[in-house]
């Protein structure tokens, strides 16, 4: 499912990672594909997919949650390195080695990717779309067309 990327399998997953939703044996791999459609997502779904994916650390199946600490590694999850650290406090020395690997691999990651670029970069596309939007009322307003060739 998330090989497609499309929004359907995102909202199937989603849905079906919650406990008590389907068996308990396919939760995990659901966990598993939910991280890996969230890998390529816009910002505000990549959002919702680490919500859900830190929510699932609380799971009560090991299983889920190790999947969903996994998942978070993938998608190089920094804004859930604090979720990380309390998981890693609650779980056995040997998955708390992991977790503790997964977070340096995030944080060696967000190192190489220049965040705080990346974090400037995304403000300005958002402010960027918000002037196109109110240019585009504007004009709606005044009826004239906004020619969407100009940079």
């Amino acid at each position: 499912m998330a090989a497609t990327r499309q929004t359907r399998a995102l909202e199937a997953l989603l849905e079906r990672v919650n406990y008590g939703v389907c068996d308990e044996y396919a939760r995990p791999a659901a966990v598993s594909a939910l991280a890996a459609i969230g890998k390529g997502q816009e910002k505000a779904t990549r959002a919702q997919v680490v919500e859900m994916l830190t929510d699932l650390l609380r799971d009560p199946w090991q299983r889920v949650h190790r999947a969903a600490a996994s998942g978070l590694g993938a998608m190089q999850a920094t804004e859930a390195l604090d979720a990380l650290a309390a998981y890693a406090r609650r779980v056995t020395n040997a998955d708390a080695v992991r977790v503790e690997r997964t977070m340096r691999s995030i944080r060696q990651a967000d190192k190489e990717a220049g965040s705080a670029l990346q974090t400037e970069v995304d403000g300005l596309q958002d402010k960027i779309r918000k002037l196109e939007e109110r240019l585009e009322r504007m004009a709606a307003q005044l009826n004239m067309p906004v020619d969407e060739d100009e940079d």
